[in-house]
């Protein structure tokens, strides 16, 4: 359950007149005592030097670093590499295994995927197979009829 620190500070208020203040938030609010009485010396000080209270901030979401330029460039260097030495179209599982064999990389393809196209600025294109799936062939016996 989430609470305020300012409703815990106003329902202080309210109560400031009666006994048992503390105890009346407690069972108002269904926090710790000792919560109570922090919240409470932290508004007293806070009103004191004509400041507001501080409230934690909301974590950011950090972008996990999974290469530095080196790292990059070696990246780069294997994509150019499967065009110019293997002479074949890169895909990301040919990436991605090549990156885990000479990178030590440990991420998801998703997650190089979008290293590539962000960090590297290279686009991706879907290739088509000109060939066709051969179409389901029943097996035929043509020593058993009937």
């Amino acid at each position: 359950m989430l609470i305020s620190k300012q409703l815990v500070t106003d329902i202080l208020n309210v109560l400031q007149k009666t006994t048992k203040v503390t105890e009346r938030v407690v069972c108002a609010t269904g926090i710790a005592k000792n919560t109570v009485t922090k919240i409470r010396r932290e508004h007293e000080s806070a009103t004191a030097s004509g400041s507001k209270m501080k409230t934690p901030q909301k974590a950011k979401r950090r972008r996990k670093e999974y290469f530095d330029e080196f790292s990059l460039t070696a990246l780069r260097n294997i994509i150019h590499s499967m065009y110019t030495v293997r002479k074949e179209i890169p895909t990301m599982r040919k990436i991605l295994a090549a990156a885990k064999t000479d990178l030590n990389y440990t991420g998801s393809e998703t997650t190089l995927r979008k290293i590539i196209k962000s960090d590297l600025g290279y686009q991706f294109k879907r290739c088509f197979q000109k060939r066709k799936k051969e179409p389901n062939r029943k097996a035929t016996n043509s020593g058993m009829e009937g």
